[in-house]
């Protein structure tokens, strides 16, 4: 029966994906993504020059290398550091508002593609929709920005942090507390921040039980995208060989679409599994 249940939702999930064309729906994520990247990355790094830590920015890049091809992440933290190196005034408002529009675009981006998972027809009006987009921009930066404060700030940096704002002996023995939590936190932050794109963005309501599913099988898919991308990229050098300069671009540009189609697998598998608990509680299967 269970053996019957996975092959049904395998096949279920292939003619999903086939049909509404995930690989064109990831390439338009990519493009939106992209554009959303650099001013994300300017503003982090600015407010980040605010503070009163040195080596964060390091430490920010030690973390992120592991889930970026090496030659793509040299490219992101160059271009931005020769942004944030040139110039300060109104920088931090200009790439904030910048990140935001583009972000609200992949948001827009990513509704077309939840509604065609769940097969419904967009009925919210325009300024819903984007409305809808931009408060939910906002809240992913909010959890966005969890995520990267616990994957990044280890226990001697905020044992640091403590002693500059004078209050190390209030919260003795927080870093260790800290060192437990940090990694559960980000990885939760980023279940979460895809829990509420795929319950939330879609022009139907699923239960939030549906949609940990596809968030649990986002977020591994996207890890092993990613493992697998480095690996060819690392053994093989075809992008090096191929595109001489442009190949750190390539190479970007290719892992930002990899992981939108990993994203939208997510939402394809909740639909998928909404669709199969219909047919059990109907008691014959759809075609």
């Amino acid at each position: 029966m269970v053996y019957a249940q996975a092959r049904r939702f395998v096949k279920l999930l292939m003619q999903a994906v086939l049909r509404h064309n995930v690989v064109d729906l990831g390439a338009q994520l990519a493009y939106w993504s992209l554009l959303a990247l650099f001013p994300f990355v300017i503003f982090l790094l600015t407010v980040i020059g605010y503070l009163p830590v040195r080596g964060l920015d390091e430490q920010l890049m030690t973390w992120i290398a592991p889930f970026m091809p090496p030659s793509a992440l040299t490219l992101v933290w160059a271009t931005v550091h020769e942004i944030v190196g040139q110039q300060r005034g109104g920088l931090l408002a200009i790439s904030l508002v910048g990140a935001l529009w583009s972000a609200a675009g992949g948001v827009s981006a990513m509704q077309v593609a939840l509604n065609r998972a769940y097969n419904v027809n967009e009925l919210r009006p325009y300024w819903r929709r984007k409305g809808e987009a931009m408060v939910f921009t906002l809240g992913a930066t909010v959890l966005l920005g969890v995520a990267v404060v616990g994957a990044t700030v280890g226990p001697d940096l905020v044992r640091l942090v403590l002693d500059v704002f004078g209050v190390a002996s209030s919260y003795a023995g927080f870093e260790h507390v800290w060192a437990w939590i940090r990694y559960p936190l980000s990885l939760g932050a980023l279940v979460g921040l895809l829990l509420a794109t795929y319950t939330f963005l879609p022009a139907v309501r699923h239960g939030l039980d549906l949609g940990s599913y596809g968030s649990v099988s986002a977020v591994l898919g996207w890890l092993l995208t990613t493992w697998l991308f480095r690996a060819f990229v690392r053994f093989f050098h075809s992008y090096a060989r191929s595109y001489g300069a442009l190949a750190a671009v390539v190479i970007l540009m290719t892992w930002i679409y990899l992981s939108g189609i990993a994203f939208i697998m997510g939402a394809e598998v909740n639909a998928v599994l909404a669709r199969m608990r219909n047919e059990k509680h109907e008691g014959e299967p759809s075609t």
